[in-house]
């Protein structure tokens, strides 16, 4: 396939005639956490954010917009009634394996992607990036030249073929993969002016979770 980005300014939902009917595309939410969390010393989306394991932050804010949920985790300690548990199929492939493996799981014909460690997305900008994915493969905040937010975005099944591809050839770097299918890359600056100073905050160690914690006082 050829390389096909289109970059985008932030415009208002309200611009988007198509929005309420994308939204009622299916649309499960995949929440990653399947990390080897090194930094943080133990299962990182079981970390307490403000009192909440930080894995719930995405699930919330995906549960107004998801048909179901699907963690994607080969540990036994993430129990909740709203999710469903989906280990790897084949181990070790990091985050684009994860995908894989959650995407391979359910039929539905697209996916809210984040990863455990973003509890600032909110529920909002989850139906931003839904009103204006129509048409792509994936759809991700990008800062420009190969530096994208590739854990929090939609994923369309039409990409599994590709993607099942990049699997099966460990070829695992996701920027490689956006390079060969329908990519709307969106301006990661106005997304963070718009929504959330720390939207894209990613929580890896006990420091950053008390910065965290100092945001939410």
């Amino acid at each position: 396939m050829n390389r096909n980005h289109s970059l985008n300014l932030l415009v208002d939902l309200s611009n988007f005639i198509g929005y309420h009917q994308f939204i009622l595309i299916e649309m499960t939410g995949i929440i990653l956490a399947g990390g080897k969390n090194s930094r943080m010393g133990m299962e990182k989306g079981l970390a307490l954010l403000h009192g909440k394991p930080m894995y719930q932050y995405g699930l919330q804010a995906m549960a107004q917009s998801c048909d179901q949920i699907l963690i994607s985790t080969n540990s036994k300690e993430y129990r909740d009634s709203r999710a469903f548990l989906v280990p790897d199929l084949i181990s070790d492939l990091g985050p684009m394996g994860g995908i894989w493996s959650a995407m391979k799981s359910t039929t539905d014909t697209a996916y809210f992607v984040l990863s455990c460690d973003l509890p600032f997305v909110s529920a909002e900008f989850i139906r931003f990036l839904i009103s204006i994915s129509a048409d792509f493969d994936i759809t991700v905040p990008h800062y420009g030249k190969e530096h994208f937010e590739p854990l929090c975005g939609i994923y369309s099944r039409t990409v599994l073929p590709e993607l099942e591809s990049h699997v099966r050839a460990l070829d695992l770097k996701l920027p490689v993969l956006f390079q060969k299918i329908r990519l709307n890359a969106i301006q990661a600056s106005p997304l963070i002016s718009r929504f959330n100073p720390n939207l894209f905050f990613n929580i890896n160690s006990p420091e950053d979770l008390k910065h965290a914690e100092q945001y939410l006082e």
